[in-house]
């Protein structure tokens, strides 16, 4: 489970590059030994023409009338897992997923985005298939709110890698070995911005 708990903002416009810095947190918890982990990390957003850099995705986007599509190449923070985190109960070292994707977004309704993403993860090696949508809800003050949900359906080997266990590993967690197929996951959430200034949000 990944949750962004908070990030500051600051916008920057220079020429034709736009973006944003700033500094944010990010709390997880390991599947394997139940422990949360706290990172501290900086953000920076950058645009330039079609090619965009977030956070940890660099990726190329564009449009066709009202659809937008594009590309990228995404890594994770943290979610690397040695065997000496769950004492030696793990024979194989899980690896953070790196991703590859190729995703479509299109407005529907009023400030409502549906986006389709499909994403290749080169360390399982699997893949993911997921459909995200989000609205956008002004307030009168000045706060954007934007509640969404994320339905994803992950591949036999990407649900084997980083959710499963090996048939030499399971006797060391008093279980039986059993080969996932496909799995499934429901992510419901909002994030939201409180604009400081007309160039800082938090």
């Amino acid at each position: 489970m990944k949750k962004i708990i908070l990030f500051l903002i600051v916008s920057i416009r220079m020429f034709s590059l736009e973006g944003s810095f700033g500094i944010g947190s990010i709390s997880t918890k390991d599947k394997y030994t139940g422990k949360e982990e706290n990172i501290v990390i900086p953000t920076l957003i950058l645009k330039y023409g079609g090619f965009y850099f977030r956070g940890s995705e660099l990726g190329y986007n564009s449009k066709i009338r009202d659809i937008e599509y594009g590309s990228s190449l995404q890594f994770s923070f943290g979610g690397n897992l040695k065997p000496e985190d769950v004492e030696n109960k793990i024979l194989e070292e899980r690896k953070a997923p790196l991703y590859l994707g190729l995703y479509g977004r299109q407005k529907v309704f009023n400030g409502g985005n549906l986006e389709l993403k499909s994403q290749r993860e080169f360390q399982s090696p699997g893949a993911i298939l997921g459909l995200w949508y989000s609205q956008f809800v002004k307030l009168n003050l000045p706060l954007l709110f934007i509640p969404y949900v994320r339905y994803s359906i992950r591949d036999k080997d990407y649900s084997n890698y980083y959710l499963g266990l090996r048939e030499n590993e399971v006797a060391y967690w008093d279980t039986f070995y059993k080969s996932l197929d496909n799995s499934s996951k429901v992510d419901l959430g909002f994030t939201s911005s409180l604009f400081l200034t007309k160039k800082m949000s938090l």
